[in-house]
Parts: structure tokens; sequence; C-alpha cells
């Protein structure tokens, strides 16, 4: 039989789930809810206080009798001792025995023997206790401690000796025997009495401190509904914090901000998913409109050329926008601390602005680099930046002006601006152009094989970074963009060791 024939059983334990788990040995183990084990927990430790308490008050209690009990049969020893001083001789028994039967009215747990001191001989016992006590301790002694013995089971006695010596030099031995059954009584039923109250306690604490954890981890159930209804289609509930404990609201807490990001998150993907669909449409649609017309009739060598050159165009472009989508993807999911390094923004400028020199010669653009300033961060990253800016200023430069990039320090980072003049961009369009797919002239991207992913590129390298690139147009048909990066040298980030 295999582990997965062994039955799982479901009980309720404290009013909790538990659920059955098939060990090695083949023998069921119950699993105990929170709850369950919450109240659990607490009684044991009650259990544990109770049972001390009760031991602690159980040995006052039997120490304050024993002493009480003690200071009484020694009180009515020196009672006696003082009737009997003063009686002129042994002789006198019925002298003596008044007296002891006026010393011992009221006290039915008291018993008195006398001896004389001469002879040894008995001359009076107040009882058969009385009398065995002479035969069950040392009475010739005198101790200051009584001396405890059995009279009958579950009977015990204290005992105490004390000599008198009469007015005409007779001397006698009091032992005043105390019956302490009394005690023993009242120790046991206040034992019984705590062992009742303990129970009784105990079951009380242990259903009350299930009911408080039930009471307080109920939030953890009503978090498990709401995770039982979030799906990709339902990301809008949330978790109410009034009346949480603090820990839970903590958690509570988290677990609305998990949604929100999870919901923003989805809401990207879903935005993203159709600005995809979107921008696939058109160019698929390009290379299959163009396709068919080329086969709609026969077309010489030269103009299946061109259709196979224009298409190759298209797919460039397309290549180029899967490899941006591709490089976003990638960039949100990698950890950009792991190739941090210092960054030197002039050096960097000259390295793409001479790159892209080609680029400019063609249309009479000139750079003009200024500045200088550094910060510690990712430079493959830094330098995809710099060049989608300073391509992006090229595109939309004036025909024999310049891009002027000034770098500097900004707060505790620096800052690099590429500054362009050429067509001003409308303000309301200022505030999307880092937007995904977005374009401010699409047919002209288009013809300038762009993917409307540039900027946001951008826009993601800066946040990654803890930064954030903007811009504005100025008078004189300038267009400025400004990067701005915080330095992240003190702020956990790995530097990679320069060269």
């Amino acid at each position: 039989m295999s582990w997965s024939d062994v039955p799982v059983r479901r009980a309720e334990v404290f009013g909790g789930p538990m659920q059955g788990i098939a060990p090695t040995s083949g023998v069921r183990v119950a699993r105990m809810s929170l709850a369950g084990r919450l109240a659990l927990v607490n009684a044991v430790i009650a259990l544990i206080t109770i049972a001390i308490a009760g031991c602690v008050s159980y040995l006052a209690l039997a120490r304050e009798l024993d002493r009480h009990a003690d200071a009484e049969l020694w009180s009515k020893a020196q009672a006696l001792a003082h009737t009997f001083a003063e009686l002129p001789d042994a002789t006198s028994r019925d002298a003596w025995q008044q007296g002891v039967r006026t010393a011992l009215y009221g006290h039915e747990d008291l018993h008195v023997a006398i001896v004389d001191g001469r002879n040894k001989e008995a001359l009076f016992a107040s009882s058969a206790l009385a009398e065995e006590a002479l035969t069950r301790i040392d009475w010739r002694a005198q101790g200051v401690d009584p001396a405890f013995w059995q009279f009958k089971p579950s009977y015990p006695v204290a005992s105490v000796a004390m000599p008198i010596r009469l007015a005409q030099g007779d001397n006698l031995k009091v032992v005043l025997s105390q019956d302490r059954s009394r005690e023993e009584l009242l120790l046991a039923r206040f034992t019984s009495g705590v062992i009742a109250a303990f129970l009784a306690l105990w079951a009380l604490l242990l259903v009350g401190s299930w009911w408080i954890a039930r009471l307080e981890l109920a939030p953890l159930e009503r978090f498990s509904q709401m995770a039982a209804r979030t799906g990709a289609g339902s990301l809008g509930h949330r978790l109410e914090l009034n009346g949480l404990p603090r820990e839970l609201a903590v958690l509570a807490d988290e677990f609305n901000s998990m949604l929100v990001r999870i919901e923003q998150g989805m809401e990207r993907i879903s935005n993203f998913s159709g600005d995809l669909a979107h921008e696939l449409r058109t160019p698929i649609g390009i290379l299959y409109g163009r396709t068919q017309v080329a086969l709609s009739r026969g077309r010489t060598e030269d103009e299946l050329r061109q259709v196979l050159e224009d298409n190759v165009l298209e797919l460039e472009r397309l290549s180029r926008l899967v490899s941006d989508m591709l490089f976003i993807a990638q960039e949100a999911e990698s950890n950009v601390a792991d190739l941090m390094t210092k960054v030197d923004f002039r050096k960097l400028a000259e390295m793409v602005t001479e790159f892209m020199s080609l680029a400019a010669e063609e249309r009479g653009i000139v750079f003009a680099v200024t500045g200088d300033a550094g910060v510690i961060a990712n430079e493959v990253l830094i330098q995809r930046a710099l060049t989608n800016l300073i391509s992006n200023a090229i595109k939309h430069a004036d025909t024999g002006s310049s891009v002027r990039i000034q770098i500097g320090r900004s707060g505790n980072g620096a800052a690099v601006e590429v500054i362009n003049q050429g067509e001003p961009i409308p303000a309301i369009q200022l505030k999307r152009i880092f937007e995904r797919f977005y374009r401010l002239d699409a047919s002209r991207t288009r013809q300038d094989g762009g993917t409307g992913l540039g900027l946001a590129i951008v826009d993601a390298i800066a946040k990654r970074h803890g930064g954030r690139v903007s811009a504005e147009c100025g008078p004189g048909r300038e267009t400025r963009f400004r990067l701005e990066l915080p330095d992240q040298k003190g702020d956990g980030w790995k530097v990679r060791a320069e060269r």
C-alpha cells in the first residue's frame, strides 16, 4: 500500500480543524489548530502556576496550623504546671484532678497523664490516649519541641512532658497530648477544595483561552477568505484595518499593499499587452498587404526586390521593437545593484556622441558637451539611457543646429541635460512622452524606424536607480531633457571594483 492510500482524517480540537498526517510509522498524527495550540499552552502554564500556588498555600496553612497548635499545647502545659505547683504534695489527688478538669474544660482535644517522678508510677490518665502517650514517647526527657505519634490511623497526636515540683518537694511529670486530627481534616478538606477549584479554573482557562484565541485570530480567517476570492479580475478587495491588533494590522497593511502592487502590475501588463498588440498589428498588416499586392499580379525582378527590401526594413523595425520590449522586461527583473560602478557622465557622453557622430553629420548637427560629474550606477544602463536621449535629440533637432549635453551635480547626485532646438512639444504631450509606445508624430516615427519605446526605456532606467527623467520646452524652440540620478554609494549598493 502506498502512502497515498493512507486515509487522511479531519477532526475538531477545541473547535478548530485538525488534519491527520500519515507519518512513516503509519500512525495518524493530529495537527492541532493554532487556536487550540494557544489554548493548550495557556492552560499548561496556568496548570503549573495554579499547582505551585496550591502547594505554597497548603504548606503555609499546614505550618500556621502547627504553629498555632504548638503554642496552644505549651500554653496549656504551662497552665497545668502552674496549677500543680500550688498543691502541697502528690497525695492531694482530688485537688489536682479537679485542677486538670478545670484546665481542660472545653478542650476535648487535650489529654493529660500524670506520673510520679520518684517511682515512675502513673498517677492519673484522663483518657486512653493519655495513657497510650506514656508508652509512645520518652516522657522522662524534657524537650522544647513536641513529640509526634499516631494513636490510630489518620489520628496524629503531639505530646509534651513537663516536670512539676510541688510545694513540699514532690516531683511529678505532666504529659499533655493534643489530638491533631482536626488539623489533618482541615488540610484534607483544603486540599480537596483546592483540587476542585483548580480543575474548574483550569477548564475555564482552557475554554477561555481557546475562545479568546479564536476571537483574536478571526482576522486570519478573513485574510484566507479574501485570498480565496482574489483573482486576476478581482483585485479591488482590501482588508479593513480598524479593530485589528497591532501585529495583524501590520500584516493586513502589507497584504493590502501587495494587492495594490499586484493590481498595478496587472494593469500595466494589460495596458502593455494592448499597446503591444496594436504596435504589432500595424507592421504585420503592412507586411501582409504589401505581400498580397506583390502576389496579385506578375512583377518584375526589380519590383519584387523593392518589395523585399521594404519588407526587410519593416522586419528590422519589428526586431528593434521586440529587442526593446525584451530589454524593458529584463531590466525590470534584473538586479542593477550587481553591476554598480562609478560612472563618469562626461566620459560616457563623449563616447556616445562619438558613436552617433555620423548620424548627426548627415543632418549638419554638432555636439557640445560641457560640465563634469559622476555617480555610482549601472554603467550599461546609463549608457543606454544617454544613447536614447541623444538619438531622440538628433531626430527632432533642426537641420544645422546643435545638440548640447550639460553635466553637473544635482543635490546628492548628478544630472545630465540633453538640449536640442526643434519643433516645440505641446504642453499636454510633455506628460505622456515617457509612456510606452507614445509618439508625438506616429508617421514620422515609423519612417525613422522608431518603436515608441526609447523614452520609456530612459524612464524605466531612471526609476530603477531611484532617479527621474523630465522634459520641458523653453524659449527659442529649445527642448530640454533632464536625467537626474542619486549617488547610491551610501545606500547598500554593491560597487564593482574599478580596473
